[in-house]
């Protein structure tokens, strides 16, 4: 079995934020797989999955508010007895230019406070993830104004395109591609 979780805040009014990229991405995905997001209330998250040769896919985006995902991707890595290997956590990073995205094996959580909530709640740093760039706040804005507020215009163009990448490496991470050769074809330079 594996996971894609994606990091986002629940409610309409965050939806296109910045901070809601994770979720963004997992709409788009959940949207090619032609599978629709369920509340699984035991997991305090939207649910949606599918099998891919024999596996069971399950894309996550926890409802608990990003700060709080922790607990949420906690309780399913317990109830399905998950290996962090087969976890891949998909979240906004402020140290990434927008319209750039990098996967990692393991890590810090740079502070993303929604992935720290994984690491504190799963134990290890060895969860991974893809990190998608929405860039440091701009005109003397504030970070929590920021990752709350939309993309421009111009950023949505970029952010389309990077969205639709990361797409494609997840399509090929649920196939059984590993994260070291996911590393080797999507990570430029």
């Amino acid at each position: 079995m594996k996971v894609v979780v994606g990091l986002g805040n629940p409610k309409p009014k965050y939806q296109l934020n910045r901070h809601n990229v994770g979720f963004m991405v997992l709409d788009n995905l959940a949207d090619c797989m032609g599978i629709e997001f369920k509340r699984v209330k035991k997991f305090k998250s939207l649910c949606a999955e599918t099998n891919i040769k024999g596996e069971k896919i399950l894309l996550v985006k926890p409802l608990t508010y990003m700060n709080l995902s922790g607990g949420a991707v906690e309780a399913i890595v317990n109830y399905f007895n998950i290996a962090k290997e087969d976890i891949i956590v998909i979240y906004d990073d402020l140290d990434t230019d927008v319209g750039k995205f990098k996967i990692k094996a393991k890590g810090g959580a740079g502070g993303q406070k929604g992935l720290k909530s994984i690491i504190e709640h799963l134990g290890t740093k060895e969860v991974p993830r893809i990190k998608i760039g929405i860039g440091k706040p701009q005109n003397g804005k504030g970070v929590t104004a920021h990752v709350l507020g939309n993309f421009t215009q111009v950023e949505c163009e970029f952010v389309s395109t990077v969205i639709a990448e990361v797409e494609k490496s997840l399509i090929d991470y649920c196939n059984g591609i590993g994260i070291e050769q996911l590393m080797s074809a999507y990570n430029k330079k």
